[in-house]
């Protein structure tokens, strides 16, 4: 059985394991909207999940990095500056995401769904006044086909940079708690048995 002193010594490998799994149930919390609806008839995957897997993947190696680490390089580094240039950085990418999010994607049946900025040659002069100023509707009309309305290199291009900045937020938040854990860590006195590792 663990007891209470044991669980003092070594507390911050089970922060670290818990701010890794904290990351990934952020990632579900704050979904990222799709490509292309998914009853686009384009044959383009449009499943966010791949930016989920990808966010995973990089949270991942920071959290193994921080893992196996040598303790001496670990003592060198000012942990607390690192932590809150993260934290700074993931407030603002946040913060962006917010306000990029809406201008840039739009709701379609139970989807929200990535639009472009101009429309295709035609779109404005065949689609009714009252449906320009709502793109739910444009979708609607289009039956679900963003590609008919918005050149599909902007979708794409739009998407990547939401997903890129989705990511990035993640990874600084991780970062951020990472650091801090290891800067609380640091700052206690040293126990008479932990090793080198």
């Amino acid at each position: 059985m663990i007891g209470l002193e044991q669980v003092k010594k070594h507390w911050d490998t089970p922060a670290k394991i818990a701010v890794w799994l904290t990351a990934l149930i952020g990632l579900f919390v704050l979904p990222l909207p799709r490509l292309w609806p998914s009853t686009s008839e384009l044959g383009v995957t449009s499943d966010p999940t791949q930016w989920l897997r990808l966010s995973q993947f990089l949270v991942a190696i920071v959290v193994g990095l921080f893992f196996l680490r040598p303790r001496k390089v670990a003592q060198r580094i000012a942990w607390r500056p690192v932590a809150i240039g993260a934290a700074l950085l993931g407030v603002a990418l946040f913060v962006g995401v917010q306000f990029v999010t809406p201008a840039w994607t739009c709701g379609f049946i139970d989807e929200v769904v990535v639009r472009g900025a101009g429309y295709l040659p035609g779109v404005a002069t065949s689609m009714p006044p009252a449906a320009l100023a709502d793109c739910s509707r444009m979708i609607a009309l289009a039956t679900g086909e963003t590609s008919d309305l918005w050149p599909e290199h902007e979708i794409v291009t739009r998407f990547v940079i939401l997903a890129a900045i989705y990511t990035l937020t993640v990874l600084a938040f991780a970062i951020a708690a990472l650091a801090t854990i290891e800067s609380v860590r640091l700052s206690q006195p040293p126990s008479g048995d932990e090793g080198e590792g």
